[in-house]
Parts: structure tokens; C-alpha cells; sequence
């Protein structure tokens, strides 16, 4: 199942039956018609919802126009450098930086398999969303900047919650 449109964001998914209370299948994203998350893996359905629910507590929150006035690429280094780059920062600057720059993620670490390897970020302004992302391989990273209608990853993300908590489990 899709939900969203794929030439601009969505989200695809399947959901394994029969199944228990806890969802089992595959998801990920779909950017521009790129899939961000390796969707073939089996993934826990209930664990991205859990997560993706985290995520929109940011909805309205990741306003930072300094960061929409650099390059995609400076905009990702700069988010993902201050939440996971080990360096010789105080442990007080690491803290402030992850309370800083955390509202930015659009995946959330740990909710689904799918997205091991997987970085990415959304930054929010009146006129658009700009949403990056990258696989890492080895010492490559592909790196996908899109900018997006405003709103639209939040209405996706709520859209799926709201399919998603139409399947019995008893973890809703």
C-alpha cells in the first residue's frame, strides 16, 4: 500500500497476515520515486508507527531558516554533525545540540530495520519543506535533497498513523 504520492513524498508499506498484535511487514519511504529505507527487509510495522508518532510531535517545530540558506549538503553535515559526529565537543554542547537539532529528524532512529544506515532530515519554512537524506556506503554517501509543498510530510505521516491504527493490535 502507498500512501502519499511518490513522485513527491509517500509512504509504502505492506503488512504481513495473518498477524498477532504486533505488526510485522515492510516500509519505507518514497522520495521523488527514490526509496529511502530498504523496504525488502522485514520491519516492524508497529515499531515505525511508534517512532513516525514521535516524529510529528516536531510538526510545526523545525523552523531554522539558516539552515533553508545553505546547501542541502551543508544543511545535512550540519544536523547530523551535531547530533552523531564524535568529536571533542563538551558533554553540555552535545547535549544542547541534540536538543537543538533533534526536531529535524524524519527518520526515527531505532522505529524500523529498514531505515539501518539511513539518515535523514526535515527543515520547514512557510514556503517549503526541504527534506534530505543519504545512505551511507563505505566512504560514499549519496545524499537527496527535495524540496516539498509545506505540510505535506506531516500530512503523510499522520495519514499513515491514522491507516495503520485501523488494524487491530493492542498496542492502540
Amino acid at each position: 500500500m502507498v500512501i502519499g504520492d511518490t513522485s513527491l513524498f509517500a509512504i509504502e508499506y505492506f503488512i504481513e497476515t495473518p498477524h498477532d498484535d504486533w505488526l510485522s511487514g515492510n516500509f519505507c519511504y518514497v522520495v521523488q520515486g527514490h526509496r529511502i529505507g530498504t523496504y525488502e527487509l522485514p520491519s516492524s510495522i508497529t515499531a515505525a508507527t511508534t517512532g513516525i508518532e514521535f516524529l510529528l510531535d516536531n510538526s510545526g517545530h523545525r523552523y531554522m531558516p539558516k539552515l533553508l540558506a545553505v546547501s542541502p549538503t551543508e544543511m545535512f553535515h550540519t544536523v547530523h554533525d551535531a547530533l552523531y559526529k564524535d568529536d571533542s565537543r563538551s558533554t553540555e554542547v552535545v547535549i544542547a545540540d541534540g536538543e537543538r537539532f533533534r526536531r529535524f529528524q524524519a527518520i526515527a532512529k531505532g522505529s524500523a530495520i529498514c531505515f539501518d544506515g539511513w539518515a535523514a532530515y526535515l527543515v520547514e519554512s512557510t514556503t517549503l519543506e526541504r527534506f534530505v537524506s543519504n545512505k551511507s556506503k563505505g566512504n560514499h554517501v549519496d545524499l537527496l535533497a527535495v524540496d516539498l509543498p509545506p505540510g505535506l510530510f506531516d500530512s503523510v505521516l499522520r495519514s499513515f498513523v491514522t491507516s495503520i491504527k485501523q488494524v487491530p493490535s493492542r498496542f492502540w
